[in-house]
């Protein structure tokens, strides 16, 4: 029968505990980086489920003399270089200004 030196054992013992410790650190930040997904996705999914909420940024008022029956009034960014709002307005008969 073979026999294995004492120094051998104690090598196989130092090396078997690092690799636990390598181990059970590299579980603990599996666990941590799921909690952490975790997180992120009740965060961002939570705002989904509260009421909506704004915050009025400008007043436009509508020309004095209109002539048209309005039905809906839209109001966006302007497009291009300028940050100008763009009004638009839907009269009843199809007129769209």
């Amino acid at each position: 029968m073979a026999t294995i030196s004492t120094k051998t054992i104690k090598q196989a013992k130092l090396t078997d505990r690092a690799a636990r410790w390598v181990i059970t650190l590299g579980g603990m930040t599996v666990i941590a980086a799921v909690v952490a997904i975790l997180l992120v996705i009740v965060a961002t999914t939570v705002p989904l489920f509260l009421p909506a909420r704004s915050t009025p940024i400008g007043e436009l008022r509508l020309p004095a003399k209109t002539t048209v029956d309005l039905v809906a009034i839209g109001v966006g960014k302007g497009i291009g270089d300028r940050d100008l709002p763009a009004v638009c307005l839907i009269g009843r008969n199809g007129v769209f200004s």
